[in-house]
């Protein structure tokens, strides 16, 4: 064949395929530098989505560099964020009604888990506790600043047991198995997995309850202006993709969502099946964290304006259906 007769035909051949890739890279990011984020999230069961995503690289997939930053507690995952050393993390509402009260500027970017069932107070029963009446006078272990203390507060309430009779110590989640095995505390109020560790070290643990009274959902929250950088709409969209798959999860995954929650595989089981996994913003968040806040700083609860700190955003333009707010 003459070379003048192909070679427009080659040189047609390569522009097609140049213009194939050229929009494949630009659809799916390919070629585009990847954004970091640095996530700060507890290991604990509400953070299943959070490490599915990572395990299974669908943050990349939505141009992100997830760097997970491991805490024990939400509380401390805010912290970080604070202290300016993540950008983005997972918490309960008590820790984050602390710090706006605190004037500290935060946005609530959505809720991403509820949990039930998951707040207790385990206590020795050589200590002479068997019901909720012989707390009275004994000293109860809880990570001050969480939902934890808020649960033990309504838990002693709700039973007509004068919070000012029980010593409530503050204590690391991790270190609550030394403090109660070694008679320091006669009691603990924890959540899975700790609460679970808890039980199975003591043996013969006295196991206290009321799972009407306290449930606690896990909000991500950053910094308002982090909203601006698009990396919140990407978390949003990678984890929606993943948290069907939360619910048909072969061995392997779970094994390994386990571990990183902190958890035994039948812990986790558990977790899975008394956990609500979903992704909305309510305008009740607002209402929820107002009323911790009146309990807690009865003279200063009306300072901040907490329906202020919920942006729904980013959310809304991943899934507007999602969102139950109309500010």
């Amino acid at each position: 064949m003459n070379s003048r007769r192909w070679l427009p035909a080659m040189i047609a051949i390569l522009v097609v395929v140049g213009i194939v890739v050229a929009v494949t890279t630009v659809r799916h990011g390919v070629g585009r530098p990847l954004r970091i984020v640095r996530l700060a999230t507890a290991t604990q069961p509400l953070s299943a989505g959070i490490f599915l995503a990572d395990m299974r690289d669908t943050y990349r997939a939505h141009g992100l560099d997830v760097r997970i930053q491991s805490y024990t507690t939400g509380k401390d995952a805010l912290n970080a964020v604070i202290t300016g050393e993540a950008d983005l993390a997972t918490v309960a509402q008590t820790p984050l009604m602390h710090a706006v009260i605190a004037g500290e500027h935060l946005s609530a970017w959505a809720v991403i888990g509820e949990a039930y069932q998951a707040q207790r107070i385990i206590a020795r029963a050589d200590r002479g506790i068997r019901e909720p009446a012989d707390l009275a006078g004994k000293t109860v272990a809880t990570p001050r600043g969480t939902t934890a203390q808020i649960f033990a507060w309504n838990f002693l309430s709700y039973y007509g047991v004068d919070p000012a009779t029980v010593t409530l110590v503050d204590g690391a989640p991790d270190a609550f198995v030394g403090m109660l095995t070694s008679g320091q505390v006669d009691a603990v109020c924890v959540w899975d997995p700790y609460a679970l560790g808890v039980e199975r070290a003591l043996g013969d643990a006295v196991v206290l309850t009321q799972d009407s009274l306290y449930q606690f959902g896990w909000i991500l929250v950053s910094r308002p202006e982090f909203g601006a950088t698009g990396s919140v709409d990407g978390i949003l969209a990678a984890l929606f993709s993943v948290y069907p798959d939360l619910l048909t999860l072969d061995k392997a995954d779970k094994a390994e969502l386990a571990r990183r929650c902190g958890s035994s595989l039948d812990e986790f089981a558990v977790s899975l099946a008394t956990y609500h996994y979903s992704i909305e913003l309510d305008a009740g968040l607002a209402a929820l964290l107002e009323g911790e806040a009146r309990r807690l700083y009865p003279d200063r609860w009306a300072d901040p304006d907490f329906a202020s700190a919920l942006d729904a955003g980013p959310l809304r333009r991943v899934d507007a259906s999602a969102v139950a707010v109309d500010w």
